[in-house]
């Protein structure tokens, strides 16, 4: 998964001096989901950099999609910024009309970080392993659920992805931002989580959920 910054404008050319107030950096997920994490980090060291205040402006809904609109419509003026999530081009695919050109309207700052899924479980489940997991979702299609941040999302389609590739029929059960997904789990409301690796390593090393896999072609440091 890769959290981007991006200017909603083209061709903005900035007066000396730039920038002489506070920016907004948009984060369009509500609070204490991954992309909120990054985003106030993002804003302390942009803040540091700048010389200016960064504050950061959530604006969850429709996966995303709502946040990113509002800061595409905002003056081209260099004081908006947004951070985006691999759903982003996803959504692009998908929708058969976005409220705004993704293509023309948009020009990247740059790319923040890059980071894996970790797909876990409470400590009391009976799963220890991915195998185990998928055995038991091929005996028993539509047994399993596991929860996202929204339709058409990273989590969801990573649920998906695996539910394909394992020849397996996990649930799907769609959350509002990306806090609630972590709650569901830790609370034994859905079965597992998919979830970045940044919101759920610490509920792991506290021993709150049991990791299975991460996404990650090798394996992950934090994670041996």
């Amino acid at each position: 998964m890769r959290w981007l910054i991006l200017f909603f404008w083209c061709g903005i050319a900035f007066a000396q001096g730039f920038p002489s107030k506070p920016l907004k950096l948009v984060t369009p997920f509500p609070p204490g989901g991954s992309a909120d994490v990054i985003a106030r980090l993002a804003a302390q060291k942009l803040s540091e950099n700048m010389n200016q205040p960064v504050v950061v402006d959530n604006r969850g809904g429709a996966g995303g999609l709502t946040g990113t609109e509002y800061a595409a419509k905002q003056p081209p003026d260099g004081y908006t910024l947004v951070l985006i999530t691999g759903a982003y081009p996803v959504q692009a695919a998908m929708l058969k009309q976005m409220p705004f050109d993704p293509l023309a309207d948009v020009v990247m700052v740059s790319m923040l970080t890059s980071y894996p899924f970790v797909i876990s479980v409470r400590p009391d489940s009976s799963f220890r392993t991915l195998g185990d997991l998928i055995a038991t979702a091929k005996a028993h299609p539509g047994k399993l659920n596991y929860p996202s941040s929204g339709i058409g999302t990273v989590h969801h389609l990573s649920g998906e992805l695996l539910n394909s590739m394992a020849g397996i029929e996990m649930v799907h059960v769609p959350f509002r931002g990306g806090a609630s997904p972590l709650t569901e789990v830790l609370g034994g409301r859905v079965d597992l989580l998919l979830e970045a690796m940044t919101l759920s390593i610490g509920q792991i090393q506290s021993g709150k959920l049991r990791a299975l896999a991460v996404t990650s072609r090798e394996r992950w440091k934090a994670l041996p």
